[in-house]
């Protein structure tokens, strides 16, 4: 679009809005929402930006404790709070980032573009109408879900969409009162391969898996129900469900586990699979089980990740939410290993376990005040996961992540009675909370913390 009306109302020809992203040892580094770090394939995936441009930048001599405190000392910069659509955008974080690592910054027809669009006069009008910046927080930005890793890249640039608001006041009050969104990954990128898998391993003589005709039909049809928009044939829904279950079950992990997670992971995209998948002999529920019980047993990092998102996935489900979030069998085990996670060095699972526990927050605030007594119980270990240690946390943008989902947690329907709020403070997890306000190192965190502490009425 920016190609076909950039002349007439310009009065020059703009190819495209650029978003760009600094990718170094197989991640891409860009901002919005703070800085950020993400495998590419999860940006493509996440947020739709396929890459229409790529330019080499050449190599970098800069150590990785170099790049990690070089990203920390920009931080400020190039916070949620400080994106300007102008003069603060993506563009200028990779450009002062690839001055850092090589010395030269990215091509200034990329840098330079919003400034040359503001020059002009309908430029000029059209941006004081739609805002000269905005804030990560802004619910236009579509980065600011995202949570940033640790560590630093540099290399290609991605082109896509990029837009921002006009920076306004928010207080943190503010940005941690606002809505919770659920987390949602439906790439179907994968979907092909998965199918042809399965599909060799029913033919091969011997093997373990013997599909049905109807399952063997189903395989070949199915690529197409798994894609976006398309709508299940109701016969087709306990076929594929029975199917992932019954791969779970009989194949080898060692090879077949990633595959049969992925499917499940599509599958959980559907409403009319969620409660068939989450039966308790159902394939989501094996692999949560599984996951749960020996965390290295599938000796798989990709399943683990994949069973993470199916679990995002099947919780988004709004007509099972309420009733998914809230059974024992399920919330349990999620808990544990969120918590779990949170303690961990990947920092790909620590930020699908903030996901994860987003979406199961969702769904506890949706119950609205459930006939369970082990639920205060349940949040409560979720919570101390989220607060205890997170003054070592060494990712800013995943501590804020961490209060601004405690905030909603004790906020949650169910919890309103106060209870949750005297459990907490009879295990001192205010502590952390008090830490973060004096020796926070950023105002973000100061600011979300001095919030939550006022919840507690000890700000």
């Amino acid at each position: 679009m920016a190609s076909q009306l950039s002349t007439g109302i310009l009065g020059f020809h703009i190819p495209y809005i650029p978003h760009t992203g600094l990718v170094l040892s197989g991640f891409e580094h860009f901002y919005g929402g703070g800085i950020q770090k993400q495998p590419p394939h999860v940006v493509t995936s996440r947020m739709g930006l396929v890459p229409c441009e790529r330019i080499s930048l050449g190599n970098t001599f800069k150590q990785d404790f170099e790049i990690d405190a070089f990203l920390a000392s920009i931080s400020p910069k190039f916070s949620m709070h400080a994106y300007d659509l102008i003069k603060n955008n993506c563009n200028h974080f990779c450009d002062e980032l690839a001055r850092f690592l090589l010395g030269t910054g990215i091509p200034d027809s990329i840098v330079g573009l919003p400034a040359r669009v503001s020059r002009s006069p309908m430029g000029s009008m059209i941006l004081g109408l739609v805002g000269g910046g905005g804030g990560g927080g802004n619910p236009n930005d579509p980065f600011r879900s995202f949570g940033a890793r640790d560590g630093a890249g540099a290399g290609t640039n991605h082109a896509g969409a990029g837009a921002g608001d006009r920076p306004r006041a928010v207080n943190a009050s503010d940005q941690l009162r606002a809505p919770l969104t659920p987390s949602l990954y439906p790439d179907t990128s994968g979907t092909s391969l998965v199918l042809s898998r399965l599909e060799k391993a029913s033919s091969e003589s011997g093997g373990a898996l013997n599909l049905s005709p109807q399952e063997v039909s189903l395989l070949s049809r199915l690529s197409d129900a798994l894609s976006e928009g398309a709508t299940y044939t109701p016969a087709w829904v306990p076929v594929a469900c029975s199917l992932c279950q019954r791969v779970l079950e009989c194949w080898p992990a060692s090879t077949t586990s990633f595959p049969a997670s992925l499917l499940v992971r599509l599958l959980a995209k559907r409403e009319d699979c969620v409660s068939l998948l989450t039966s308790p002999s159902g394939a989501l529920t094996l692999l949560l089980k599984r996951l749960a019980e020996d965390p290295q047993g599938w000796g798989l990092l990709s399943t683990n990740n994949q069973t993470f998102q199916a679990l995002c996935n099947a919780l988004s489900s709004s007509s099972v939410r309420d009733s998914l979030g809230c059974r024992p069998d399920v919330r349990s085990p999620i808990v544990g290993v969120i918590c779990r996670e949170l303690e961990g060095e990947v920092g790909d699972f620590r930020l699908l376990s903030l996901n994860l526990a987003g979406n199961l927050i969702i769904s506890w605030n949706k119950a609205g005040n459930p006939e369970d007594d082990t639920l205060c119980d349940c949040a409560l270990q979720l919570l101390r996961g989220l607060l205890e240690k997170i003054c070592i946390d060494k990712s800013e943008e995943f501590v804020a992540k961490r209060l601004a989902l405690s905030f909603a947690l004790l906020r949650a329907a169910p919890f309103r009675n106060g209870e949750l709020k005297a459990l907490a403070l009879s295990l001192d997890l205010t502590t952390p909370l008090l830490f973060l306000v004096a020796d926070g190192k950023t105002q973000v965190s100061k600011d979300y913390a001095k919030t939550v502490l006022d919840f507690f009425d000890l700000g």
